[in-house]
Formats: structure tokens, C-alpha cells, sequence
């Protein structure tokens, strides 16, 4: 009987939370703000991303993060559907450098917002009115704290009409859509993860029954 309450207790456990808890924050939201409503098939275009940060936290740069040790994620966009692809180098507002009391380095990030500039193509065999998606991995932290690594999809719609002359092709790098899924996860071991309340109700719920195991 003993054994049964134990390995009952994480259930219990959230089942006593209160409601709030269960929704994961949201310190930063990312949008798409300008794009072309219609373009050509395989044309390269840009669509511009803008990411509003909560006050206090921040969000890093694009730049890959280079030091030795524990480090954050920096922010990646890639394809978050198969009929879009990222043809080109992805640019930002100016990041502040700034030293980072969880990491002990001076490091690139943003505040409150900035804007993401992104050329893409849409496949040259597709026509009419297409749905998209950019997936976007990142993290945000404060002056104290990290949440888990998460990875978003930023959703729009274009208009095809016609193909390009020269339509770009390579779309290797093109993925299936995550469907609305948020695929966060607690597997990036490379930062201090203080809060794990950005890994929704399953990683909570996987790291409760671990617990109620390790306490037998």
C-alpha cells in the first residue's frame, strides 16, 4: 500500500497545483511584421520577425555563442514547414553586449525588442495561397535565472502567383510543420536551467514520476 501511495504521489502532486502553474509563461512573443502579400514560386523574398521581450528578460543574439563551459542558447530560425526554406544569412538589430551574471562573460543579447530579417523561398511547384511556418529556438533569461530552451513555430500566409525565372530549388534544409505543437524540450544540458516552467505539462509530468521513483 505504501509503495502504490508513492508511486501515486507525483500525480498528486500536480493534481494540487493551482491552474496557473500548469500554463507555461510567455516573456517573449514573436510575430511576423513585413512581408509581400504576393510573390512568384521559388522567388527569394524576405519576411521580417519581431520578437517583444518581457521586461527584465532578455533574448540572445544570433550570433553563435562561443565560450568554454556552461552557455545559453542563441536564438535559430530554420523551416517550420516542407514548402518554405531559408535561402540566405539571417540578420538582427545591433544585440547589446553586456556582461551576463549566469555565465560570467560578456555576452550578445536584446531587450524589450528587436527585429529579425529572414530571406526565404516557397517550393517553384506550389501555387495559390500558401501557409508557412519558421520555427524559432531560443531562451530568455534575466539577471538571475534561465528558462529551458524552447522552439516555437511563427506562422503566416503568402499568395503564388506565377514562378520565378531562376527559382531556387534546394530545400534539404525544409521540415515538416510542427502543427501547433510546442516542442520544448529539457534536453539542452549546456545552461544552468533555473525555471522549468517553459517545458510543459509532459516534462513536468516525466520529471515527477522520476522523482516519485528515485524517492522509492
Amino acid at each position: 500500500m505504501g509503495i502504490a501511495i508513492w508511486m501515486l504521489f507525483p500525480f498528486l502532486l500536480f493534481a494540487q497545483l493551482p491552474s496557473g502553474l500548469s500554463e507555461i509563461p510567455v516573456y517573449v512573443s514573436f510575430e511576423i511584421v513585413d512581408a509581400p502579400s504576393t510573390v512568384k514560386a521559388g522567388e527569394i523574398f524576405n519576411i521580417t520577425v519581431r520578437a517583444d521581450i518581457k521586461e527584465k528578460w532578455h533574448l540572445y543574439s544570433i550570433a553563435p555563442i562561443k565560450i568554454d563551459g556552461p552557455k545559453p542558447n542563441a536564438t535559430t530560425f530554420s523551416s517550420g514547414s516542407n514548402n518554405i526554406t531559408i535561402t540566405g544569412d539571417i540578420t538582427e538589430d545591433d544585440p547589446e553586449i553586456s556582461y551576463d551574471p549566469n555565465f560570467d562573460v560578456n555576452l550578445g543579447w536584446h531587450s524589450n525588442s528587436v527585429e529579425f530579417v529572414i530571406p526565404v523561398a516557397l517550393r517553384p511547384t506550389l501555387e495559390g495561397e500558401q501557409d508557412f511556418a519558421i520555427d524559432v529556438r531560443f531562451q530568455a533569461c534575466d539577471d538571475r535565472s534561465c528558462l529551458a530552451p524552447r522552439t516555437e513555430p511563427i506562422e503566416g500566409s503568402i499568395i503564388l502567383a506565377g514562378v520565378a525565372d531562376n527559382p531556387f530549388t534546394d530545400f534539404s534544409n525544409a521540415k515538416a510543420a510542427s502543427q501547433g505543437i510546442d516542442i520544448a524540450t529539457l534536453d539542452d544540458t549546456d545552461a544552468p536551467i533555473d525555471d522549468y516552467r517553459g517545458s510543459g505539462f509532459l516534462s513536468f509530468l516525466w520529471i515527477a514520476i522520476t522523482a516519485g521513483f528515485a524517492a522509492l
